[in-house]
């Protein structure tokens, strides 16, 4: 009677789990994960030329990582892949291309794990220029100059000389400004500058810096 009242239960688990489609064979965070779509510029929606697809995952320490290597889009910014998603927290998909194409990390789409996932369309911020023109107006060698607003954190250039610089930044579509800082070394005066700024995509914008 025990024996029959055992099995009896054990069918009935059986029955359940698969009542329930199979338990974790259908955990739509895991399993095979189907993705295809456009890689476009973001202020055209212009397709991007031999593009890579990068899947990013949020880790359990926070932050994004990427899940193994990039998949490559062809020539009109097609992709289409597959990868194994194993564990429960949100994809993301970025993408970049030569000579400096980006997806921001505030518009990557997010992708459905263990399912198909199509007609995705990946935006990117194409690149720009800054050509910043260096010229010394005053003839004094002992000078510092700050700059910042282009890709990066800024620079410090001590004794700068009559020179030209390319920095590269994106083209965001807003206006944004390129500001510095100059101090003379000798007496410890400064003043300020900037120069207001919207680079289009594949555009080089001239910045002139006098110190």
């Amino acid at each position: 009677m025990k024996r029959h009242s055992f099995f009896s239960f054990g069918c009935g688990l059986w029955l359940l789990c698969l009542l329930l489609t199979g338990c974790h064979s259908t955990d739509p965070t895991t399993g095979t994960t189907t993705v295809s779509g456009q890689v476009v510029t973001y202020q055209t929606n212009k397709p991007v030329p031999n593009a890579t697809v990068q899947v990013y995952h949020l880790s359990s320490g926070g932050g994004y990582v990427p899940v193994g290597t990039g998949f490559p889009a062809d020539k009109q910014g097609h992709f289409a892949f597959d990868f194994n998603a194993d564990n429960k927290f949100g994809y993301l998909l970025m993408a970049s291309a030569p000579p400096g194409y980006i997806t921001d990390w505030g518009r990557a789409p997010s992708l459905t794990a263990g399912r198909a996932n199509g007609d995705i369309t990946i935006p990117t911020y194409a690149p720009a220029w800054f050509k910043l023109q260096l010229m010394n107006t005053s003839h004094l060698k002992r000078y510092s100059i700050t700059i910042q607003g282009y890709s990066g954190s800024g620079e410090l250039i001590y004794n700068p000389k009559d020179t030209v610089l390319i920095r590269p930044t994106q083209a965001i579509g807003v206006k944004t400004s390129v500001a510095w800082g100059i101090i003379d070394q000798a007496t410890g005066s400064s003043s300020q500058g900037y120069q207001e700024v919207k680079p289009g995509p594949l555009d080089t914008v001239a910045v002139q810096i006098p110190f």
